[in-house]
C-alpha cells in the first residue's frame, strides 16, 4: 500500500521514532484551520501540528514540539509522502527523474541550499496531477532538503527536510514550519521556480552590497 501524507521523525539513541507510529488526537477543526496532537510512543515527546489553508493552493504547516524531560536528539526530519506516479523531482536549482522504486534510495542533490523541494506535476488520463512543493524558506531553524524513494512496500516518493539535533531541555520549542505549494499546471510550476530563483539572486546581490 502506498504511503501518503505528512510526517515527522526524531532520532534518539540510533532509533528513529515516526509520527505515523504515534498516538493522534484532534484538537481543533475550523473552516481553514486544523490542529492535531501527536504523542510519540516510547519517548517523552509530544508535537502540536497546525495546518492553515492560505488559499486553495497553499497549506501552511507549523509544528511545535514539547519535551516532558531533557532529551538528546541526534537529528530530526519532516516531510511528505508522494505518490509513486510522480516521475520527476524538482527544487530551486535542479530537476531530474526519479529512479524506479526498488527500495529506500536517496536522489542525488547537487545543491543542498535549496529551500524548496518536491515532485513535479504531470498530466495523465485523469487530468493534471499537481506539482507538490515543500517551501521551507521561512523555517526558523536550519534544514537541508532531501528527496528519495521509499521501500517497495510503501511504494512512494518522499520529499522532506533534515533538521539539526542537539540536547533539548524540558519544555516547548519550534520544530518546523513550511508552506506546501500545490501548483496546477506545468507553466505555473516553471513560473514559481523562476520567481524563487529570482528572489535568491536578489538576496545574494543585497548580501554582497551590504558586506
Amino acid at each position: 500500500t502506498s504511503a501518503h501524507g505528512f510526517y515527522t521523525g526524531i532520532s534518539v539513541l540510533n532509533c528513529i521514532y515516526y509520527s505515523f507510529d504515534s498516538e493522534w488526537s484532534l484538537q481543533t477543526v475550523g473552516k481553514s484551520e486544523l490542529i492535531l496532537n501527536v504523542r510519540f510512543k516510547d519517548i517523552p515527546v509530544n508535537q502540536i501540528w497546525m495546518f492553515k489553508l492560505s488559499n486553495s493552493y497553499c497549506i501552511s504547516w507549523d509544528v511545535r514540539i514539547e519535551f516532558e524531560e531533557g532529551l538528546e536528539v541526534e537529528n530530526a526530519q519532516a516531510g511528505i509522502f508522494l505518490s509513486d506516479k510522480y516521475t520527476s523531482w524538482i527544487n530551486a536549482y535542479e530537476e531530474a527523474p526519479f529512479l524506479p522504486i526498488r527500495g529506500w534510495q536517496d536522489m542525488c542533490l547537487d545543491n543542498l541550499e535549496s529551500r524548496v523541494i518536491g515532485g513535479r506535476g504531470f498530466r495523465d488520463k485523469n487530468g493534471f496531477m499537481p506539482t507538490v512543493l515543500i517551501n521551507f524558506s521561512e523555517n526558523k531553524l536550519p534544514g537541508r532538503p532531501f528527496i528519495k524513494n521509499t521501500s517497495k512496500e510503501l511504494d512512494s516518493r518522499l520529499a522532506g527536510v533534515s533538521l539539526e539535533g542537539g540536547y533539548k531541555k524540558e519544555g516547548g520549542y519550534n520544530f518546523f514550519n513550511c508552506k506546501v505549494e500545490l501548483i496546477d499546471s506545468e507553466e505555473k510550476t516553471d513560473l514559481f521556480i523562476e520567481d524563487i530563483r529570482n528572489r535568491i539572486l536578489k538576496d545574494r546581490k543585497l548580501g554582497f552590497i551590504f558586506k
